[in-house]
Order: structure tokens, then C-alpha cells, then sequence
């Protein structure tokens, strides 16, 4: 699959495609994840707060079936204030510390999609970086070429 994704980043750099992250994520998805339901990129984003590092709240990860969080938070040994925070009858979570939690959950469908989502903001940085490498050369031929 790896080879596959640089496959598919070769291809739109090529084509000199400049997609920002949200149209990317749809490509991306099209490409190697048709069968699964896009929705979920959304709501995990919707999990996370731009202005802050801490996102899924425990009520969310309630609704993913996740149990138990308070003996997780100790199983992991969880930090306060590093890990997660406590505002607004719910805990909020760091992305690694939700991540463990999920995965700890053992609910697939969520896990799966966590694991494309990672996937795709991994392949998405590595388009980025190969764009800009090739925007310089690309700027070089055609400046030759004039």
C-alpha cells in the first residue's frame, strides 16, 4: 500500500495538482478507501479544537464505545494538565492520549478509521514536501524553456 500512496502523491505532483488537506482527504479516500464512510474524517475533526491541543472530550469517546475511562487514565498513567484536562463535567484529551484510549476500546470501526485518517495525514505531508521540491524545478524548466 505504502508504494501506493507515493504512487498516487507521484501522480498529482506530476499533474501539477495542488489540493489543500480537506480535497486531498477526498481523493485520497476515492482512491483507497471507497468502501469506508467518509463521514468520519469529519467527526474526528470535529473532535479537535485548532486553538488547543486537547480535544475528545470523555462524552465523545463514550459514544465510541469507549468504557471506563477513568481506570484507562490510570492504566496508561495519564497526566493532568499534559494528557488530558477536566472543564466542563467532561475530561478532554491530547490526540495520543485519545488514541490509546481508542484503541484500548477495541471498537473496529472507529480504530479503522482513525488508522486511514493517519494514514492520509502522513501521505498528505509527504505530497506537500514532494510539491515543494518540484514547484523549484518546475519553476526552473519553465524559466529555461523562455
Amino acid at each position: 500500500m505504502f508504494d501506493l500512496y507515493n504512487d498516487f502523491n507521484h501522480d498529482l505532483v506530476q499533474k501539477r495538482i495542488t489540493l489543500n488537506f480537506e480535497s486531498y482527504f477526498e481523493s485520497f479516500h476515492d482512491t483507497f478507501y471507497n468502501k469506508d464512510d467518509i463521514a468520519f474524517r469529519k467527526y474526528l475533526s470535529s473532535l479537535e479544537d485548532p486553538n488547543d491541543h486537547f480535544m475528545a472530550n470523555s462524552n465523545k469517546l463514550k459514544d465510541m464505545q469507549v468504557e471506563n475511562i477513568s481506570d484507562l487514565i490510570k492504566e496508561f498513567n495519564l497526566k493532568p494538565d499534559e494528557d488530558y484536562v477536566c472543564r466542563n463535567d467532561a475530561i478532554y484529551f491530547t490526540s495520543t492520549s485519545f488514541k490509546l484510549l481508542l484503541l484500548k476500546s477495541k471498537n473496529i470501526k472507529y480504530i479503522k478509521y482513525y488508522v486511514i485518517l493517519e494514514q492520509c495525514v502522513c501521505s498528505y505531508l509527504k505530497y506537500t514536501k514532494l510539491l515543494e521540491q518540484n514547484e523549484g524545478y518546475f519553476s526552473w524548466i519553465l524559466k529555461y524553456f523562455k
